[in-house]
């Protein structure tokens, strides 16, 4: 009995200190288990960001959810990536109820580019210390440009020629760094057709746009194509726009109304024509009005321009027309103006001068007609020649492609000044056309210098091109075919006097004694050119590259167009048609 009364009592005694003990625990840590409360805290915070620029801030929530009061003693970064962590705003250096909540807030920078860890860690020294951590990850990207166009080709659809038309392209910098910006060019074989302006400047703030216009203006009908160059400092963006366009043919017109200024215009060329002397006084290309024929020589009838310089002629009085067709089939619209010469008791020959243009050529063709009837006189023609007096300033170089035997080459040649040429200073004139550079004085080191026409002729075996070109314009005359000139290939030919651009489709003279001698009584007809005709082309310092036709047709001269880069005229058409097609003048013209 009594070992069962201590048992007893030591079993009482063992339970309400048991008691004890359980109340002691719940008042330590709380009913639930959080005595001193409990620090929570954002899960994760992510940042994006450049190099060497700093994030927007964002915030941590750290939350008290215990049934007790919890002073926050320290909020700090830590791990491996600290330092490119900082607090830009703690507002957790408070006690905490139960149930309450403070913030803290982060932002990130790195100078250099990579991924970054670290962890924001909230501390608290109630009790046994309460720790709270919000994981801090954070990207750094160097910083670059992105340029965007609006469209990657502009297409200027079908334009007049020697007209123009604009269309723009807008570039946008999508990127994250300044779009710098190179000079724009524009490159390809039709380049000189297409310019560029712009607002875009040499740099392009993020998210801004800037506008590239350009503009199409033809000059002959056909298709172009070019690309719009803009170099700039995003290595992974196409930097470039493709241009496309057509231009469609125009109308040609001629004006009579003034017999000593006929108004022709192919939409290229505007010309402007003396029907009295048969001679072209005026010659304007595009929208230019620069004047490409030489208004500093004249006579009693105006400027000689582009003329027939003939002799074996007698005199007479000439009747102007014009003939105005229209396309067919593979022959082009064409306008065909004249001057007709009647024989009489002092003139062997009816002759007539043609000047041919087409729509949108940049080209005028020529021909001649000597007719002789058995009523007329007995004749001989001395020369048949077309001159063309070109521009003193316009023209600082002659070209000529195989001019001779003796140069099978291209050659290029820098014109002396004008005053040089012609000078009639003494001691300059050393005989017919020829001229003493430096008359009787020489500066020092200098070796004597002439200048004569006679070094700009040659045999016509090899003969393709010859003309004159400088920093604007080229003037070429250009032989597609020898047929219709007396002598053919073996004919020597004068090229060049001065600044005057010239073909003898016959002459009598320069080591060639040939004669066209028609008696009285007999009949005869003979065409001299078209093997002879003048075009001009926009050029840069460009000479033309052309190939002699060897079809029994007559041929027209070829268009030539300018490929800047390599100095060299590439053939755009080549008007030809055959002997029973050509346009030839009727009876009277």
């Amino acid at each position: 009995m009594q070992t069962t009364f201590y048992q007893n009592r030591l079993l009482r005694i063992w339970h309400v200190s048991a008691l004890f003990v359980l109340i002691s625990i719940l008042t330590l840590v709380g009913c639930d288990g959080h005595k001193y409360g409990s620090l929570t805290a954002s899960s994760s915070l992510t940042f994006n960001t450049l190099t060497n620029t700093s994030t927007y801030s964002q915030t941590a929530i750290i939350e008290n959810n215990g049934q007790s009061s919890v002073k926050i003693s320290s909020i700090s970064v830590t791990g491996t990536n600290a330092s490119d962590f900082y607090l830009t705003n703690n507002l957790c250096n408070s006690t905490l109820s139960p149930g309450q909540s403070c913030t803290v807030d982060v932002s990130f920078a790195s100078s250099v580019a990579g991924s970054f860890e670290a962890y924001l860690t909230a501390r608290s020294n109630s009790g046994s210390g309460l720790v709270a951590q919000t994981e801090l990850i954070g990207t750094a990207t160097v910083p670059v440009p992105k340029a965007v166009f609006s469209s990657s080709s502009l297409s200027f659809g079908s334009v007049k020629a020697n007209s123009s038309s604009t269309s723009s392209v807008t570039l946008t910098n999508s990127g994250t760094a300044a779009l710098t910006i190179d000079t724009l060019s524009i490159t390809g074989s039709n380049a000189n057709f297409f310019t560029d302006s712009t607002t875009c400047g040499s740099s392009l703030a993020i998210s801004a746009s800037c506008t590239i216009s350009v503009t199409f203006a033809p000059i002959v009908t056909g298709s172009y194509s070019a690309t719009l160059n803009v170099p700039n400092n995003d290595s992974t963006a196409v930097q470039d726009v493709t241009l496309t366009a057509t231009a469609a043919p125009t109308a040609i017109t001629i004006d009579t109304t003034k017999a000593s200024d006929w108004k022709i215009s192919n939409g290229v060329l505007t010309i402007d024509f003396n029907s009295n002397k048969g001679r072209i006084s005026g010659l304007t290309m595009g929208s230019s009005s620069t004047q490409l024929v030489d208004t500093t020589n004249t006579d009693s009838s105006g400027i000689k321009g582009f003329y027939m310089d003939n002799s074996g002629f007698g005199s007479a009085t000439g009747t102007a027309g014009y003939d105005s067709e229209v396309a067919s089939g593979s022959v082009p619209a064409y306008l065909d103006w004249w001057v007709t010469y009647p024989s009489n008791s002092a003139n062997a020959y009816t002759y007539t001068m043609h000047w041919v243009v087409t729509a949108d050529d940049p080209a005028i063709h020529v021909y001649f007609l000597a007719n002789h009837a058995s009523t007329d006189i007995a004749g001989s023609i001395g020369q048949v020649q077309w001159a063309f007096r070109d521009s003193l300033t316009e023209f600082t170089h002659t070209y000529s492609v195989n001019p001779s035997v003796n140069n099978p080459v291209p050659l290029d040649l820098t014109l002396p000044d004008s005053t040089e040429m012609f000078s009639t200073a003494t001691g300059r004139a050393v005989q017919d056309a020829t001229v003493d550079m430096n008359g009787f004085t020489l500066p020092d080191g200098w070796t004597r210098q002439f200048y004569t026409k006679y070094d700009h002729d040659g045999y016509e075996y090899l003969h393709k091109a010859h003309g004159l070109y400088g920093d604007t314009y080229g003037v070429w005359t250009v032989i597609p075919s020898h047929e219709s000139m007396v002598a053919g290939p073996s004919k020597q030919n004068l090229f060049f006097t001065g600044n005057l651009l010239m073909m003898e489709a016959y002459s009598n003279h320069l080591d060639n004694g040939m004669t066209l001698a028609t008696a009285s009584g007999s009949t005869s007809s003979r065409l001299l050119a078209p093997s002879t005709s003048v075009s001009t082309a926009l050029a840069r310092r460009t000479q033309p590259r052309a190939q002699p036709s060897r079809q029994p047709r007559i041929c027209t001269t070829m268009l030539l167009l300018p490929a800047i880069a390599s100095r060299v005229f590439t053939m755009r058409k080549r008007s030809c048609w055959p002997l029973d097609t050509y346009p030839r003048p009727v009876a009277g013209r």
